[in-house]
């Protein structure tokens, strides 16, 4: 067929020389064939029926694709990507906002046969997620030493911009969140990419120490979290809560600060809590001892106050939240945590004191009261820490 796509002449015999030069000359170069031979990679059309198709009809199931589909078309090999010309990719190339949706459905089609990469929506490209998209470890560093260019990314400067390191926790990444579920449903391990999300540093913090951990865990197709700031005190302080932990409950409920926590239950149960602050006094309250859920987003925190003995008392701050399954950025589960305008009006309703029951798998929660050897060194360095902030 003459205007076929690909044509396949019929084979021909070599041409061979018959002078004495040429027999010479093939004896000269045969040894060195094999050592120059460039493997030449299969058609890719040879074995489509495709390529039994004239060129009209090829163009004509073109013209009834969306933008996206033709450029997937014509990404698929070579002759027909000379077939249908740059037109195919015009659509993709403007900059308009419906140009970007057809590029983000475009990346979406390459990420199917693309297991280790995520189709990112922020920007508009495929990413191989892996921990350079961990920063490095430390309270709120801002390097990336793998790759250093990731900080500017601009799926990384949205995660900071929502303040995602409060609403969720510090060194989470939604890029990462986006892998770990895509390889979920697709049924492959993601013990690596689940350990990319766990965080634990201890650090002193304004005149005390303060140590923060997160685990992640996927439960009925969906990401759960669960983050604790433990907060250690000397004994002999006043009974007062520090004036700043610098934690995030959530977007509705605020900060752990006293000063920034005007917001209902969240002020209440600090308030409560005050009165709670001894040891003494530590006993179970139905104001600021219960699991409190959050009405606006899928968030649950607790409070308890643990007597370490000699070492101190510390406040263990824990909250629990429902992320989704990663799959829209924009998807009310998770998009209600954001720090951003658009997510003021996002509200996700569930029932109470389900998300920490869940990710427990229906066990009672006993906070961690072990102490490492490391804590209790931790402890040692808190009355010389307080010394330092009243000189201050």
């Amino acid at each position: 067929m003459d205007n076929a796509l690909v044509h396949n002449p019929v084979d021909q015999p070599p041409k061979t020389s018959s002078t004495l030069t040429g027999r010479l000359l093939q004896k000269l170069v045969a040894p060195w064939k094999a050592y120059f031979k460039v493997e030449v990679k299969p058609h890719a059309l040879e074995q489509c029926p495709l390529r039994v198709l004239p060129r009209e009809v090829i163009s004509l199931i073109a013209d009834f694709l969306p933008s996206e589909s033709v450029a997937a078309f014509a990404f698929c090999c070579r002759p027909i990507n000379d077939l249908l010309g740059r037109s195919s990719w015009d659509d993709l190339r403007s900059k308009s906002s419906e140009a970007k949706l057809h590029k983000m459905a475009f990346i979406s089609l390459l990420e199917k046969g693309m297991p280790d990469h995520i189709a990112c929506q922020a920007c508009l490209k495929l990413h191989r997620v892996d921990k350079s998209f961990v920063k490095d470890p430390g309270p709120r560093t801002l390097g990336y030493a793998d790759r250093p260019y990731i900080g500017d990314l601009a799926c990384v400067k949205q995660d900071m911009n929502t303040r995602t390191h409060d609403a969720i926790y510090e060194n989470f990444r939604y890029p990462i969140f986006q892998m770990v579920m895509k390889r979920h449903r697709l049924g492959l391990d993601t013990a690596e990419l689940l350990k990319l999300l766990r965080f634990d540093s201890t650090y002193p913090y304004y005149g005390h120490m303060r140590q923060d951990t997160a685990e992640a865990r996927i439960i009925q197709n969906s990401l759960y979290v669960r983050v604790q700031h433990i907060f250690m005190l000397p004994l002999g302080q006043a009974v007062e809560l520090p004036k700043s932990y610098g934690a995030t409950i959530c977007r509705h409920l605020g900060s752990l600060e006293p000063r920034l926590s005007n917001i209902e239950p969240l002020a209440r149960v600090l308030r409560c809590r005050t009165k709670h602050w001894t040891i003494d006094d530590n006993q179970p309250c139905p104001t600021c001892s219960e699991i409190i859920s959050c009405e606006s987003c899928p968030t649950e925190f607790h409070f308890d106050i643990v007597n370490y003995d000699e070492h101190g008392v510390a406040l263990i701050a824990t909250k629990w939240q429902a992320l989704g399954c990663g799959l829209d950025y924009e998807d009310p589960v998770w998009f209600s945590h954001l720090y951003t305008r658009a997510a003021r009006s996002t509200r996700v309703v569930f029932e109470p004191r389900t998300i920490s029951a869940t990710f427990e798998n229906n066990q009672p929660f006993q906070p961690d009261t072990n102490i490492p050897k490391i804590r209790k060194d931790f402890f040692g360095q808190l009355p010389l820490l307080f010394q330092r902030a009243q000189i201050r």
